[in-house]
């Protein structure tokens, strides 16, 4: 991926990891400690104002941080989803009109792709195939997390269900369940242990085990349906749609 990126052509591994020491499970820098390996190279950023007429989020919030938007989470991992190292502009229209994961949905689950569409548009005057758009994207008005939920590609479905967890998404529980049947073993492993990560409940009492067969999950999946999602709290609703950040 890194060989991929404009900005290999000046940044080097060696620039963001430490040669001689492990990454380990987690990656522990801070947000910010992050946005300061960007401005190595990136030092008109430095200045707050810039930044913000960039970015159009406040300094320090989620959408105001460097890799969020270009190097947003979207490979497979061994236990995590983990950042792409492409570094790509969040507008890429290969991306946005074949409906793959864009930055602006991992965080905004809610939205369709026509509120994405519009800040993309008023704030870097980006343009996309309205047919290939209308072709990608359907129905229209869903939001574009949940569409991913159900596309076709696995490593779509990941990342969909990946990012619902890591916004709270709460609201989609329902379609989120749905990945437990998956047909890839990984992702139902992924989905099993974001849907724990997001209702603070095992699923161990269901009998569900991420490696059963179709068949032998048919029972276990009903029974989540049926009385384990009703046993949680009611989730808060689906936000209505806005300007948001």
């Amino acid at each position: 991926d890194s060989f991929q990126s404009a900005c290999f052509q000046e940044a080097m591994c060696i620039h963001c990891h430490e040669p001689h020491a492990p990454i380990g499970k987690k990656w522990t820098r801070t947000p910010a400690q992050d946005d300061a390996l960007c401005l190595q190279c990136h030092k008109r950023f430095v200045d707050d104002r810039l930044l913000v007429a960039h970015t159009h989020h406040p300094v320090g919030s989620t959408g105001g941080r460097c890799m969020n938007c270009h190097m947003p989470r979207i490979n497979e991992g061994l236990q995590d989803v983990v950042r792409t190292h492409m570094i790509y502009n969040p507008n890429n229209s290969d991306m946005i009109e074949s409906n793959e994961p864009n930055a602006c949905n991992m965080c905004h689950t809610d939205k369709p792709i026509d509120w994405t569409l519009k800040y993309l548009g008023e704030w870097y005057g980006a343009e996309f195939n309205e047919k290939s758009i209308a072709f990608s994207y359907k129905p229209r008005e869903r939001a574009v997390a949940i569409g991913w939920l159900k596309h076709p590609r696995e490593s779509v479905r990941l990342v969909g269900a990946d990012c619902l967890v890591r916004s709270g998404a709460r609201w989609a529980l329902e379609d989120l369940v749905e990945g437990l049947d998956d047909d890839f073993m990984v992702n139902r492993q992924f989905v099993r242990t974001g849907i724990e990560k997001l209702v603070g409940r095992s699923l161990q009492s269901t009998g569900y085990r991420f490696y059963m067969t179709r068949p032998e999950r048919t029972e276990p999946l009903k029974k989540i349906r049926s009385e384990w999602l009703k046993s949680l709290p009611p989730p808060p609703k689906k936000p209505a749609a806005g300007d948001g950040e």
